[in-house]
Order: structure tokens, then sequence, then C-alpha cells
């Protein structure tokens, strides 16, 4: 019985496929996979537009039996050399050293979900999958998943197509639709798994050959590469969704482990009763020495038959016990970094942190406090400036937007109302007066007793006094009633307009 165990990674990329100057390799991604001296470092320079011969290439190949290629070398060009960009990876030789099958796992780990295909070579001239190929293949699926396997490609080196090498393939029974055959039926074996691999026969000197056969295979095979990797999505991690179902088929097929093991240990008590019977048979019969020595002998190699059955029942079950453990082991880990990834990066939460004032931040996020950004996607912007209380800037509450006014501040502002008054008007009352008058009466007489010279004239003087009497109006005073008040300056009174509230630290994730 074939056992697997599935790790789950959940692996937070920093940006994978960056260039030196900062900008990242464009897409589609080419993985080339494979041993020394099978022509990958040619497929790869023929891939980029260059020369089978390897004169001024990316990479070199002129492989020797004591050289090992142990780099990783990425180049970015244009398909065919004349075609849309795309980026290669031409990865370490496999069987050199552990040291590349390390680095290769390596960049695998860190790498793998930015790829679209990986592009597993062989060479055409030998049949089968090598062990170290085998090995290799085992480590990478356990350390990314099956689903790898859906990103993979078989290509055949040192496959010819001129007339005579295809009439001979066809002759032999060995021709591309065998080899498929075959390999696919190896990788379905190693893990279990119905999968039909595609695969493709370039030959990388087919251009300098002068057979119209080379030249129509290599642009069929070439076209039906391209075509794949942008047909193709980037790989993806078994993500924590899978887990719980991969975790309960390892439970399945441990508890049906345990059924076996019980029944063949009761197979083996049948077993065991047997012999006994026989044997008190024998005795009881005095059957022939012959003849019980042949029964004994088969039901001795029975026993030990299912004796050995039960060792290897047991084996099983401790290693299936053990995978169990540490794939719960896994899955407590991939559950705990969730939160991480449910919350994407520029998201705005309110934190009171350990300390009030000095809050020691969580890995991955920053204070809101208008400060560059140090790191990540977002560096060299600056956070949005809400926590200082500041009467202009700080203290901020937080609310939607659309894609052009998002990171924007607003001050604060009271909504436009009026207040309306009425006056039902008011009349003012007077009680009135009176003004006195004195008037005085000079009468002209001949009367020289009691007269006097007034004006050239003889008159006679006396008083003669007079009042007048003026009208009035009744006017009376009113008010109107209405008071003014001012907020006084207790605990509702302040700058600013406010909802009831409760101060928290805003942090941003940044990775």
């Amino acid at each position: 019985m074939m056992r697997e165990v599935i790790f789950v990674f959940l692996i937070p990329l920093s940006l994978p496929f960056i260039q030196a100057n900062g900008e990242v390799q464009p897409e589609p991604r080419l993985v080339i996979l494979g041993a020394g001296g099978i022509g990958k470092s040619t497929l790869a320079n023929v891939l980029l537009g260059c020369s089978p011969d390897g004169q001024d290439c990316p990479f070199e190949n002129d492989y020797e039996e004591d050289t090992c290629r142990k780099e990783i070398t990425f180049e970015t060009g244009k398909w065919l050399g004349t075609g849309d960009p795309f980026t290669l990876v031409n990865t370490p030789d496999i069987g050199c050293s552990d040291g590349n099958k390390d680095e290769l796992l390596s960049f695998l780990k860190s790498n793998a979900n930015s790829t679209n295909i990986f592009l597993l070579t062989f060479n055409g001239e030998q049949d089968g999958i090598t062990d170290t190929k085998k090995e290799l293949l085992r480590e990478i699926v356990t350390l990314v998943g099956k689903n790898f396997l859906r990103h993979v490609v078989l290509e055949f080196t040192h496959w010819p197509h001129d007339h005579d090498s295809e009439i001979k393939r066809a002759s032999d029974g060995k021709d591309e639709t065998w080899k498929l055959q075959t390999y696919n039926q190896a990788v379905r074996d190693m893990f279990d798994i119905n999968i039909v691999l595609g695969g493709l026969f370039i030959d990388s000197n087919a251009l300098t050959a002068k057979d119209e056969w080379e030249h129509a295979a290599f642009k069929r095979d070439t076209s039906n590469l391209w075509e794949k990797m942008t047909n193709q999505r980037s790989f993806q991690f078994i993500g924590a969704e899978n887990v719980a179902g991969e975790l309960q088929d390892l439970k399945d097929k441990l508890s049906k482990l345990r059924k076996d093991y019980a029944k063949t240990k009761q197979d083996l008590e049948t077993v065991t009763q047997n012999l006994e019977l026989v044997t008190t048979d024998a005795k009881l019969h005095q059957i022939s020495i012959s003849s019980d020595d042949a029964k004994i002998s088969k039901i001795s190699a029975d026993v030990a038959n299912v004796n050995e059955h039960v060792t290897k029942q047991n084996s099983m079950l401790t290693d299936m016990t053990t995978d169990v453990g540490g794939l719960r082991s896994d899955f407590t880990k991939t559950l705990s970094e969730l939160p991480k990834q449910l919350m994407p990066i520029g998201s705005i939460i309110g934190w009171r942190g350990p300390t009030l004032g000095k809050p020691f931040l969580p890995e991955g996020w920053q204070l809101c406090d208008g400060k560059k950004i140090t790191s990540g996607p977002l560096k060299d912007q600056l956070t949005p400036a809400i926590n200082n209380i500041d009467r202009n800037f700080g203290g901020k509450f937080l609310r939607g937007a659309t894609d052009f006014k998002e990171w924007t501040y607003q001050g604060q502002m009271i909504h436009q109302h009026k207040h309306d008054i009425y006056d039902p008007g008011h009349t003012h009352a007077d009680s009135g007066h009176t003004h006195g008058y004195q008037d005085e009466v000079v009468n002209y007489s001949a009367d020289q007793d009691a007269r006097i010279f007034l004006n050239g004239n003889w008159a006679k003087y006396y008083n003669n006094f007079k009042s007048t009497d003026t009208a009035y109006s009744p006017i009376s005073s009113s008010k109107t009633g209405i008071t003014e008040t001012e907020v006084s300056s207790g605990d509702y009174a302040g700058m600013e307009a406010r909802p009831k509230n409760m101060a928290v630290h805003w942090i941003m994730r940044i990775l």
C-alpha cells in the first residue's frame, strides 16, 4: 500500500521574480527541470531565440561529465526571439548533488506559485523515469502538493523528427504516443492519482536542420508550449480549505488499516487453532509422519506469511499514526496563520495594544501616525495621520469612500440647518400730559391815569392769563419673550462636533 504525506504551506510570498532594478519579471513564467547533459540549457537558449550552439546566449551548454550546473538563473526575453515577453528559469541539474536538490526545493518553496508551467525534461533516447527523478518528484509533491503535477509538461530532448527517425520509431513501437503513455503511467503509479500530463518533443537543433519535417515539428510543439504557458494560471499551493479534506482522507485510510489489522489478527488466531487441531488429530489418529509434516509445513508457512503481513500492517499503522500527528500539527499552524492571510495589505483596524501610549505592534502592522512605511508593497508611502489628537488632522474616524477619494482627509463640520423665531409684534402706551400757557393782553385806551406808552400809542395794561390743554395718545410697552442661551463650558462643550466614542490606536497592515 502506498503512503503519501501532504504538507500544507500558506506562504506570504514577498513578491517573487523581482529583478535587480526592482521590476517584476513578466508573465508567463516557465521553469525548466531536468538532469545535466540532456540539452536543458540548449533548449532554454532556443526558446529565447538564441542559436543552439550557445554562442552569445544566456545559458552555457558546454556540459561535461565531471561538471554540474548548480545555480538558478532567471532570464527574460521574447518568445523565440521575436514574440511576446516571458520569463524563463533554468534550474540546477538533477542528480548532481544534494546541495542542488536543496537549492531547487528552496526555490520552489518561495517561487512556485508564481510559475505557469514546469517543463520536466527527459532524454528521449532513454526509457523510463530514473530513481533520482522519482525521488525529486516525490519531494516536490510533498513540499507543494499534488496540484503541482497539473502544471507539469513533459519534454523529451534528443528526439529528431526527420523522416527516417520517425519510420524507425514507428517500426519499434516506441513512438510519441507510447512514450507519453509510459511516463504518465509511471507518474500515476507513484502518486496514486488519475492524471494525464501533456508532452512535447522539441528538438533544439531543428532550425539548423535542412529537413521540413523538423521545422514543422518544431513550430507545432513550441506553439503548443506557448499556448499552455499563456492559458495556465499560476500554480497555487494547497490552501487551508483543502487541509480538512486531506486530514479526513488520512483518517479514513487509518480506519481501514485498523480494520484490516483486526481481520488479519483474527485469521491468524483461526490458523493457529487449526494448527492445534491438526496436531491433536495427528496424535489421535496416528497419521503418517510424512503426511503430518507436509500439512504442518504448509500451515507453518501460512502462519509465517500471516505473521509477516501482520508485522507490515503494524509498521504501516505506526507510520500512518505519525503522519496524522504531523498533519494535525501543520493544520494547527495553518489555522494560526489564517487571520494574517484574510486581512489584505492596506487594511486599517482599531487596536488597543498591551500598554497605553507605547503599543507593541504585531508583526506586519504599522501605526497610522503619518510616518513613512518602511517595507512591503506600500514602502515609502505615508501612513494616514489619524491617530494624533490634533484639531485639524488627528484623532479621526473612518468612513467609506470611492476609489478617487480614498486616503483623503475631511475637517469637522456641522450639518447645514436653521432656527425659526416667531415674534407676534408689540405696542407702546403713554398716559398723556398738559402744557401751561400765560397770555398778556394790552388794551389800548385814552385813559391817561392807567396807561402806558407802547409802540407810539397810549395803552392800558393789565394781565390776563390763559391755559391750553393738549391731547394725548394711550401708548403702552410690551416684549416678545425671546431669550438667548449658550452651551456651558462643561463636559458637552468643545471645539468639534462628534458622537460618543472611545480612543484606540489605528494600525494598518503593510506586510
